[in-house]
């Protein structure tokens, strides 16, 4: 399960994975709207967070979509955010499948605090990143809390 928080004045979103299975293609349709949503209302870079935490990544399908929207998207700040190793080998493919031009820039880390670092340098501006990381994180527990 992914929850997701945005702020309209920064143009910012951060969605975060839950542990467990992997993202289902609803996830990943609701992941892309999203990225999609967030190209369509920002004036300059957008900025997106997407912190997955430890788990698979996404398979070969998902993989191709995700870079497939990246070519699509214009200009977009985005930090992937994972403790896992191997999750971090298998996004850094995804760029090499379709490597970032000067609009795009996306930076595979393995904290939220390094991801926040890294697009508040590149955006040259402040962002709500800690609120929206604090908001997706309560959704989350409030989603597994009703389960």
């Amino acid at each position: 399960m992914l929850s997701f928080a945005y702020d309209d004045a920064t143009v910012s979103l951060v969605v975060i994975r839950r542990r467990g299975p992997p993202p289902t293609d609803e996830d990943n349709e609701r992941l892309v709207a999203a990225l999609r949503s967030l190209r369509r209302h920002a004036r300059g870079a957008a900025v997106a967070i997407l912190a997955f935490g430890e788990g698979d990544g996404p398979n070969a399908k998902w993989r191709r979509r995700f870079a497939d929207f990246k070519a699509e998207a214009g200009p977009v700040r985005i930090a992937l955010v994972t403790t896992s190793a191997l999750y971090r080998g298998v996004l850094v493919a995804m760029n090499w499948m379709k490597p970032s031009t000067a609009e795009q820039r996306t930076m595979v880390v393995e904290t939220a605090a390094e991801g926040r670092q890294w697009l508040e340098s590149e955006c040259d501006r402040p962002l709500a990143l800690g609120r929206l990381c604090f908001e997706a994180r309560k959704q989350m527990s409030t989603t597994e809390h009703a389960s």
